[in-house]
């Protein structure tokens, strides 16, 4: 055959399969073809093997840790009441423990002093003033008596009535005067004696002298404090507990204390106060413990490591390693594995954790298993065959 007629067959074929491949399309031959193969494919579904765990209800070991800081029950300054006046002495120092009511400073009282003694001499002599009245005025009482008697026998006359009722009247109108101003001088002298107590400085707490601020010759002004004292004996240690933890928190509740100080030893206090909000900027609440501080190894303003054991309590759990976050989010989840061995994605609600099992709640209930180990691939609607369930 001659390279003209090899020529003329090639084309012949080309031509046929460009005819073919038209009509195979026109008629939709290749679309049908595509169509058993995705079949094929569909009825070749993944089967992804998985380990699971179930949802029960379990006693959980439940205790948690939190900070907190040590802190005074009461922490007080001392302010003076006496204005512009001298600071004579301060009869105590940082350190020095103090009981309510014991004098701790005395501003210069010299001039309260002698308001004082002038005040009491007043208060005195309106006294003596009224004894001398009283005198007088039973003296002009038994006159008055004996004029009545003789005027009624005629032996006085009415002048000499007039005059000693006119006496006597006056002496009661004196007597009652001076009653007035002695009483008004005793308030006088009370209050001179309150403001001279002033001058004597007073811890209003019993505790120890943390801080002092003035030095004697410094002017007393109320505004500024002299001294602040704090209680050491008990303490609190205060912290914050996370909304999910705060119910099983309660008064009375034993709490194990550790400062940096004493990082070997163990202090022992009790729940005293549970604060009945919650911060919604922190989400906790505020819990305060007290603490016997007998000896004083405890500093307000310490940082405190506190462990709460709460005990055992019946919980819906699941294994840790069934739950799952959605990424970026806040929101956790876990694969159910459901009628038929196909899976279904729940929303969920973590809380107390114990070793590798965790508190849930949410769209779960008793009985349903979770995976705890399984592809990543596997989502919503997945095939799964269960090869190991604890």
């Amino acid at each position: 055959m001659g390279k003209k007629a090899k020529g003329i067959v090639w084309t012949i074929i080309f031509v046929l399969i460009i005819g073919g491949m038209f009509y195979a399309y026109k008629h939709g031959l290749i679309a049908k073809i595509i169509g058993k193969k995705e079949s094929v494919t569909v009825a070749r579904k993944i089967v992804y093997p998985v380990e699971v765990g179930v949802v029960a209800y379990r006693k959980l070991h439940i205790w948690f840790q939190e900070s907190g800081n040590v802190v005074s029950f009461q922490d007080v300054k001392v302010f003076p009441k006496v204005n512009a006046e001298t600071i004579k002495k301060i009869l105590v120092d940082v350190g020095d423990r103090v009981k309510a009511g014991q004098v701790v400073a005395i501003i210069d009282d010299r001039t309260i002093s002698a308001q004082l003694e002038s005040t009491k001499a007043a208060y005195e002599a309106s006294l003596a003033q009224i004894n001398r009245v009283k005198a007088s005025l039973s003296a002009v009482k038994k006159d008055k008596a004996r004029i009545e008697r003789l005027y009624r026998k005629k032996v006085v006359s009415q002048q000499q009535l007039d005059h000693i009722v006119s006496q006597y009247n006056q002496l009661l109108a004196g007597l009652a005067a001076a009653i007035a101003d002695s009483r008004r001088l005793k308030a006088m002298l009370n209050q001179v004696k309150v403001h001279y107590d002033d001058y004597r400085v007073k811890a209003p707490i019993s505790g120890v002298v943390s801080q002092r601020y003035q030095d004697p010759g410094d002017l007393a002004v109320p505004s500024v404090p002299l001294l602040r004292i704090t209680k050491m004996n008990p303490l609190k240690v205060v912290f914050g507990v996370n909304e999910k933890k705060l119910r099983f928190v309660r008064k009375g509740l034993s709490v194990r204390i550790v400062v940096d100080a004493y990082p070997d030893k163990i202090f022992v206090g009790r729940v005293w106060k549970v604060s009945p909000v919650v911060d919604p900027m922190t989400r906790s609440a505020t819990i305060e413990v007290m603490v016997s501080n007998d000896t004083g190894e405890l500093k307000p303003g310490m940082y405190a490591s506190v462990t709460m054991d709460v005990g055992r309590k019946k919980l819906l759990s699941a294994p840790l390693d069934a739950v799952r976050r959605i990424p970026e989010t806040n929101v956790d989840y876990v694969l159910v594995v459901g009628r038929n061995n196909v899976v279904s994605r729940r929303k969920v609600v973590t809380g107390i954790v114990d070793g590798d099992m965790v508190e849930i709640s949410g769209n779960v209930k008793p009985g349903d298993r979770v995976i705890v180990l399984g592809s990543t691939a596997i989502r919503e609607g997945s095939k799964v065959r269960i090869v190991k369930e604890d």
